[in-house]
């Protein structure tokens, strides 16, 4: 099998044996995108997000193009994390070549792609067989992330910004734009001087009884918090948030590749 299996740059010339599994109803229905109808539309594709990808690869089977992978590196602070994403036409699935080469894309990503330290994949609760390619590829669970986006109209498991001002305190909930758009991002921050006062833990509490009701769409509130900041986490924790897991080398901060908590609220979590 391994040496079966091998990945190479996408070409133009692939169309044909991509639009088998691009067309395919059960393939699509884990990805973002649609089945593809027509192959000029996947050329375009091919063209325009593929071939320019800053990296991508057709998984091939025997010599046969069967799939691609792709790793997606984030920009700016959180340029030392990509996320990984595969998609592999219903013939070949359950023969352990997606295992493979998931494994051959992490042989040389790191090497590929500069200040890359972390590789996520984000994958349905639903989708076991993709849960066991990233579990035998030797990936880590950091947690599940509830109410996360919205997948082709259901949601899976200008709004601008939302801000309250509280002495010297500035609190504010970021909505995700696209399928996204049932999550947003808590951040806050408070002068010193009122640090340990509870001041922190009422405002956040304060932003849930009615945030949800004033972003629309709206389903979970997260909080990104760095492990060593324990003040922040005793606020989330005190203001009914659940821990969803750590997520490792998650983010550059003033020149250090730093860990983080990610921290969630639902909108049928109870207000403490």
């Amino acid at each position: 099998m391994d040496e079966e299996v091998t990945l190479r740059p996408c070409d133009l010339a692939d169309v044909d044996d991509l639009y088998e599994y691009a067309s395919e109803d059960k393939v699509s229905a884990w990805c973002r995108w649609d089945t593809y109808t027509n192959k000029e539309d996947l050329l375009n594709y091919m063209k325009t997000c593929m071939i320019p990808h800053p990296w991508m690869r057709v998984i091939c089977y025997r010599g046969r193009p069967v799939g691609s992978i792709s790793v997606t590196p984030y920009t700016g602070a959180d340029r030392c994390r990509a996320e990984l994403g595969y998609v592999m036409a219903s013939q070949y699935w359950g023969k352990g070549i997606a295992t493979k080469a998931v494994k051959l894309t992490l042989e040389t990503v790191f090497k590929d792609l500069k200040d890359l330290e972390r590789v996520e994949a984000l994958v349905d609760v639903e989708n076991f067989g993709s849960q066991k390619v990233l579990e035998k590829s030797g990936f880590t669970k950091d947690g599940v992330l509830r109410r996360f986006w919205i997948h082709k109209g259901h949601l899976c498991h200008e709004l601008g910004k939302l801000r309250y001002l509280y002495l010297e305190f500035k609190i504010n909930v970021t909505p995700y734009p696209g399928s996204d758009r049932c999550r947003a991002e808590l951040g806050y921050v408070l002068a010193s001087q009122y640090w340990g006062k509870g001041i922190a833990t009422k405002a956040v509490k304060l932003t849930l009884e009615t945030v949800f009701k004033d972003l629309k769409d709206l389903e979970r509130v997260e909080a990104l918090v760095d492990v060593e900041n324990f003040g922040s986490q005793k606020v989330l924790e005190k203001s009914g948030f659940t821990k969803d897991g750590v997520l490792r080398r998650f983010s550059i901060h003033k020149g250090m590749v730093r860990d983080r908590i990610l921290y969630s609220f639902i909108s049928t979590d109870p207000l403490v």
